[in-house]
């Protein structure tokens, strides 16, 4: 089974700071996890991370198999 969720860390650069391969994974993804404020930078749709955060795990294995 090919990769299905890719973590990518967006420090104080935002998005100038990532590589190609991240860019490429956002330009990919089909459901995002994170941050409210790095949800806003990819500029996708997505879910807002909870607390705790074993409640945002278990949504997230939901979209298992997709490009999260």
């Amino acid at each position: 089974m090919p990769a299905w969720l890719t973590i990518i860390g967006i420090g104080e650069e935002g998005l100038l700071g990532l590589g190609s391969a991240a860019k490429h994974a956002i330009n990919k993804g089909k459901y995002f996890f994170g941050g409210a404020r790095h949800l806003k930078l990819v500029d996708k749709k997505g879910f807002t991370w909870k607390s705790p955060l074993k409640k945002s795990l278990d949504e997230l294995d939901q979209y298992r198999g997709e490009n999260v």
